[in-house]
């Protein structure tokens, strides 16, 4: 028998991911099935100032099921497997906020659970994005709220759009008929900086091909993970000399130090940091009395700064250099002044002598 393939899709609110469903639907004339995760804990919060302007009515997909909970996914899943007609494929989307690299390691993890890797595979994980709305919803106030057992954690758009595009094997730039095309050139560049090896999709009405998402083989998520923009840019600077390359306006370049970063230095700089930075990552070294020399991990989106501790993989495969490395993505960016402005984060030479003493 034929494994099942799950289509898996994300985009924030009106992208028109109800609109390829039903158009995947339709060309298709087959036996799919269609089901919208949205979870009791996760909520969208707008600035009533600059809400965002919506063309229609947000609305389901053609005999699409809401569920809630892992449990109610399961559930239908198993149900599909049992179904007397065979079932040709399982769209599954996923309602915006929701991270999709932890929604599909958990869903690899209850097919593995429930022995149902034989009958379901993923066969794509697709990025919808409203190419008229982006750049608003990029830089709005506008943030998804997850609540779970009395914690509360907030991201802004950005950031929820930046863990989709980031993290996807298909991207659908969706209503590209409303930016002229100097804007549009000027999305996709940033897109592909972001995730170059995404498949790229252009639609004007979320009418997409059938065979678009087609794949005979499961998502390879260590392969995603991998191919991130940022991770590529570091890669690249290991085999070359490092250079500012711009495409429609928007540049990269990776900061390298030997030397330890100071974190308080750091948090200040980004209080005041070039506004044409879009988004950088990497790793950085950092020196203190308490954990001495330390690896963590750094990621900034907008004003969105997160610096926290690498897993174990990111640990093994970076300890080998004492680099500090970071990717920084954005408009005409100026390589030299940020370079300048980031050395005076570095710590000492007296300052790590006394540290250690």
């Amino acid at each position: 028998m034929n494994k099942v393939p799950i289509t898996i899709m994300t985009g924030m609110i009106g992208a028109g991911k109800t609109k390829i469903s039903n158009s995947l639907i339709r060309k298709k004339c087959s036996n799919c099935k269609v089901l919208i995760y949205q979870p009791d804990t996760l909520t969208v919060v707008e600035d009533i100032s600059t809400k965002r302007p919506y063309r229609k009515l947000s609305h389901n997909a053609q005999f699409a099921k809401i569920i809630t909970t892992q449990e109610q996914l399961i559930s239908e899943v198993i149900s599909y497997s049992k179904d007397k007609k065979p079932i040709d494929e399982i769209i599954i989307e996923l309602a915006a906020g929701n991270p999709p690299q932890l929604f599909v390691e958990e869903l690899y993890q209850l097919l593995e659970k429930y022995k149902l890797e034989e009958t379901f595979y993923t066969q794509s994980l697709v990025s919808v994005i409203d190419a008229e709305q982006f750049w608003f919803d990029y830089t709005s106030n506008h943030y998804v709220l997850y609540t779970s057992n009395n914690n509360r954690m907030e991201q802004t758009f950005a950031e929820v759009m930046i863990s989709q595009i980031e993290f996807c094997s298909h991207i659908v730039l969706n209503k590209c008929n409303f930016l002229s095309k100097e804007s549009l050139d000027e999305t996709v560049s940033f897109i592909k900086k972001l995730q170059p090896k995404a498949q790229i999709i252009f639609s004007t009405d979320g009418h997409v091909a059938s065979h678009t998402f087609h794949s005979l083989e499961d998502v390879d998520l260590l392969n995603l993970k991998s191919n991130i923009g940022w991770k590529l840019e570091l890669k690249q600077a290991n085999l070359s000399t490092l250079s500012v390359a711009g495409k429609n306006g928007i540049d990269s370049f990776v900061y390298e130090s030997h030397s330890p970063i100071q974190l308080e230095k750091l948090e200040e700089w980004f209080q005041t940091f070039p506004s044409e930075i879009l988004r950088s990552a990497g790793y950085l070294w950092t020196l203190s009395e308490a954990n001495g020399l330390e690896l963590l991990h750094f990621s900034q989106v907008g004003a969105s700064v997160i610096i926290e501790t690498v897993d174990d993989d990111d640990y093994q495969h970076y300890t080998n250099t004492t680099k500090t490395k970071l990717v920084f993505f954005g408009f005409d960016l100026e390589d030299v002044e940020v370079t300048q402005q980031l050395n005076q984060c570095i710590i000492s030479d007296n300052d790590i002598n006394q540290t250690v003493v």
